[in-house]
């Protein structure tokens, strides 16, 4: 059985971007490093929710229960 040639090799495309990244991050003095970074990290209110996060239609949410677990070892009582 024959299988498709590979066009884009993943791997070596994260280790690509990982040297460059690497290599820019080197090139620059510590402040502008720490500034780069923290440019890139955006603040709480600015993030966009993760779609994955959500509930789907029809799904069920699971909630823990507030009330307190104040049962003793072996009377246990079925509500």
């Amino acid at each position: 059985m024959k299988t498709k040639p590979k066009n884009f090799d993943a791997v070596a495309a994260s280790r690509q971007w990982r040297e460059d990244a690497g290599r820019m991050l080197d090139a620059m003095p510590m402040a502008g490093r720490i500034a780069f970074l923290e440019g890139l990290r955006a603040p709480a209110a600015d993030r966009k929710p993760n779609a994955a996060s959500a509930p789907a239609e029809g799904a069920v949410a699971v909630r823990e229960d507030t009330t307190p677990y104040t049962a003793q070892p072996g009377k246990e009582e079925t509500p």
